[in-house]
C-alpha cells in the first residue's frame, strides 16, 4: 500500500523543479525542456503506480465497508440497550458518507491518472505538467479523504470506550 507512495515521490523526484514552482501558463525553455525531457519516464513511473493502486483502493474500501457494517450494527445496538451515546450515530452516518466519497475521488484520481499516462507528453509537454499538476491534486483529496475517515474512525473508537464504561458502571449497579 505504501508502495504507491514511494512511487509517487520518485516521480516527484523526477523532475527536479519544485511541484507548483512552475506556472503551466509561462513556462521558461529551461522548464519546458526539463519536462520534456521526463515525461516519458515519469509516465513509466506512473503506469507502476496504476499497477499498484487499484489493489490498495479495493483493500481500503473494503476495510472500510466491513467497518462501517460493524460501526452500524454496534450503533443500533448501543441504541437498542438504551445506551445515549448520540455522537456514535453521528461518526457512523459521517464514515458512510465519507466512503461514497473516497470511492468518487479515487474514480476522478483513477481516470486522471489514466488520461496523463496516455496523453502524448512529448508533442505539449506544457499540457502534460498542468495535468500533472492535476493528478497531484485529486491524489492530495483521496490522502485528506484518508485521513478525514481516520480521523472520524478515532472518535467513533473514543465512544466505544465510553460505552464500555457504561456498560460496566450498569453491570456493577
Amino acid at each position: 500500500m505504501r508502495i504507491y507512495g514511494i512511487l509517487f515521490l520518485l516521480l516527484l523526484s523526477l523532475i527536479p523543479i519544485k511541484a507548483g514552482a512552475i506556472d503551466p501558463e509561462n513556462m521558461t525553455a529551461q522548464e519546458y525542456t526539463v519536462v520534456e525531457r521526463n515525461c516519458k519516464s515519469a509516465q513509466q513511473i506512473l503506469q507502476r503506480i496504476q499497477y499498484v493502486d487499484p489493489v490498495a483502493r479495493v483493500n481500503r474500501g473494503t476495510a472500510y465497508h466491513n467497518i462501517s457494517k460493524l460501526m452500524s450494527s454496534m450503533t443500533s445496538r448501543t441504541a437498542f440497550n438504551t445506551y445515549i451515546l448520540p455522537q456514535m450515530s453521528v461518526e457512523t452516518e459521517a464514515i458512510q458518507d465519507l466512503r461514497t466519497q473516497f470511492a468518487k475521488d479515487y474514480t476522478d484520481y483513477e481516470i486522471a491518472l489514466r488520461d496523463l499516462i496516455n496523453y502524448n507528453c512529448a508533442n505539449n509537454p506544457q499540457e502534460f505538467y498542468v495535468r500533472l499538476v492535476d493528478v497531484r491534486a485529486k491524489r492530495s483529496i483521496v490522502t485528506l479523504r484518508v485521513k478525514e475517515i481516520d480521523r472520524r474512525l478515532d472518535v467513533f473508537s473514543a465512544n466505544i470506550t465510553q460505552l464500555n464504561q457504561l456498560v460496566r458502571a450498569k453491570a456493577q449497579q
